[in-house]
C-alpha cells in the first residue's frame, strides 16, 4: 500500500483462492489469508484506489469466483469490490452488461453468501479436505522421489515430473503424451509461463479413489 501510495498506483487484490487455505508447518512463514478489505487502507494510501476482485479470468472479466473456493463449476460468478470509488464501479457496471451472469446464478450466489453459517461450515470442511488431499498427494510424491513445491493454499500441487523420469530426459510434450496414453490430464508449467521446463500442475481437489488411481497411472507413465 505504501508503494502504491508513493507512485499513485491502484492496488488490485485478486482474492480468488482466499478461502482455500490450510495449515502446513513445512511452509516457511506459513500464514493464513488476510483480505485487503480487513486493513484500514486510509492509513497507507488513498482508499479509493483499493479494489478487490474475486474471480478474474485471463481476459480480465470477472468469472468463476464460486468455481474455486466453493467448487461450484458452471456458476460463472465473480465479484468486484471498490468501497470508496463509486465512479469506478459505475464504469465497470457499464461494461458488465455484455457478460452479466444469469439470474439463476445470481440468485443462488446471493442466497449462499448471505447464509453465514452455511458458508462457515462449507469453508471449514473444504479446507480440511484440501489439507487431507494435499497430505495424501505429497506423501506419494516423496515416496517416489518426485520433487514438488510446498504449499498451504489453492487446489493444486506444483510438481517436477521431468526430474523424476527414469532413463533419458523427456520434454514436457513427451511427458504429456505418456500421461495422455494413461488417460491422465494435467497441465504443464508452460501453460502458466513457468520459467523452467518439467513442472506440471496437479489438481488435488478430487475424491481419494480418484487421486489414488490418477497417481498410480502417473507413476506408471513416467517412473
Amino acid at each position: 500500500m505504501k508503494l502504491c501510495n508513493r507512485y499513485r498506483l491502484h492496488l488490485i487484490s485478486d482474492e480468488i483462492y482466499g478461502l482455500s487455505v490450510w495449515d502446513n508447518p513445512k511452509v516457511k512463514d506459513n500464514v493464513g489469508f488476510t483480505s485487503v478489505l480487513s486493513i484500514d487502507a486510509a492509513q497507507f494510501m488513498d482508499p479509493s484506489m483499493v479494489h478487490v476482485v474475486w474471480g478474474l479470468s485471463k481476459k480480465l472479466s470477472l468469472t468463476n469466483g464460486l468455481n474455486k473456493d466453493f467448487g461450484a463449476t458452471g456458476i460463472r460468478m465473480g465479484c468486484l469490490i471498490s468501497q470508496e470509488n463509486r465512479a469506478f464501479l459505475d464504469s465497470a457496471e457499464g461494461i458488465s452488461l455484455f457478460n452479466f451472469p444469469s439470474s439463476l446464478a445470481d440468485n443462488i450466489t446471493a442466497k449462499l453468501l448471505t447464509d453465514d453459517q452455511a458458508v462457515d461450515r462449507f469453508v471449514s470442511l473444504n479446507q480440511s479436505r484440501l489439507a487431507e488431499s494435499y497430505q495424501f498427494v505429497t506423501n506419494f510424491l516423496r515416496k517416489h522421489g518426485i520433487p514438488y513445491r510446498e504449499s498451504n493454499a489453492c487446489l493444486f500441487v506444483w510438481v517436477n515430473l521431468a526430474a523424476a523420469v527414469k532413463g533419458a530426459p523427456l520434454s514436457d510434450e513427451d511427458i504429456l503424451s505418456k500421461l495422455s496414453n494413461e488417460k491422465v490430464y494435467v497441465t504443464s508449467g508452460s501453460t502458466y509461463a513457468c520459467e523452467e521446463e518439467g513442472w506440471f500442475r496437479f489438481v488435488i481437489a478430487h475424491p481419494r479413489n480418484v487421486l489414488d488411481e490418477g497417481l498410480r497411472r502417473i507413476a506408471s507413465a513416467v517412473l
